[in-house]
């Protein structure tokens, strides 16, 4: 946000993010809190409201290319899980088409000479009737300026993934499952926290656990608890530092009822 002009406090952000962590259990998938995240930005910078849309997308954006980058990574180091399991290959190719798509997605976004090509500018034009497709893109083109903004945002969401790794590599450690090597959690938990943010219950709650419990299962070659147990305990941990979300949003929704009186009160004289 700092880099789009946004002027936000760290304690601000640690608020909006705790937020968003909250509203993740109460709307449908792992993301649903960003939606909440984006209004409040919106309300808070009205006139760089598309731009501060896009910091919350381009954050969520960042966060799924790490874990992208983190499990192919792996399966590329680790070949012989490829060699031993077509189910796996078959998730590897998966995660490689997305994973190709980021790329071009990148380069749409911070390649000078892809806005210059002819078809593009006449794709540009195409939606020149929309102008909120416009403006979303030039509010993400604003990031091919932040550049060294955006490799420590990439570098921090990897340094968040490998967190979340380690959780579950202590998880089966306390559950008995010393057995599993560490790479395996490298690549299981960034897919897991893919597949779980797919909207269909709040959090991910039941589809994070048939994921984990999925994979795991195929990787290891062997049935466990493993994956449902840690990425339950994972959600429990997070709905209770985000439960300091709900109060803070109630506090910020206060402000900005007040001030919304304030307008209609001056509006009004």
């Amino acid at each position: 946000m700092l880099s789009q002009g946004i002027h936000i406090t760290l304690w601000q952000c640690t608020q909006l993010v705790l937020i968003g962590t909250f509203f993740n259990y109460m709307m449908p998938g792992g993301v649903g809190g960003d939606l909440i995240k984006g209004y409040y930005i919106a309300q808070n910078s009205p006139e760089n409201k598309m731009k501060a849309v896009v910091s919350v997308l381009m954050d969520r954006l960042l966060g799924l290319f790490s874990m992208l980058l983190m499990a192919i990574s792996v399966l590329l180091w680790e070949r012989s899980y490829l060699e031993a399991s077509a189910e796996l290959r078959w998730i590897f190719y998966l995660l490689c088409i997305v994973f190709v798509g980021f790329l071009c997605f990148w380069t749409v976004v911070f390649s000078r000479r892809v806005y210059e090509w002819q078809i593009f500018r006449r794709i540009l034009a195409h939606f020149a009737e929309h102008g909120s497709v416009r403006r979303l893109y030039h509010a993400l083109v604003d990031y091919r300026h932040a550049k060294t903004t955006i490799l420590p945002a990439l570098g921090l969401s990897l340094l968040s993934q490998i967190g979340a790794v380690f959780f579950f590599y202590l998880c089966g450690q306390a559950m008995g499952f010393g057995d599993i090597p560490f790479e395996i959690y490298f690549f299981v938990v960034p897919v897991g926290f893919i597949i779980q943010a797919i909207p269909i219950s709040p959090a991910g709650i039941g589809v994070g656990q048939a994921a984990f419990l999925f994979l795991f299962q195929l990787a290891t070659h062997q049935e466990s608890s493993l994956g449902p147990a840690a990425i339950t305990a994972f959600q429990v941990i997070t709905l209770l530092y985000g439960l300091a979300g709900a109060y803070f949003y109630l506090g910020i929704s206060k402000k900005l009822k007040q001030a919304q009186q304030m307008t209609t009160a001056k509006g009004e004289l």
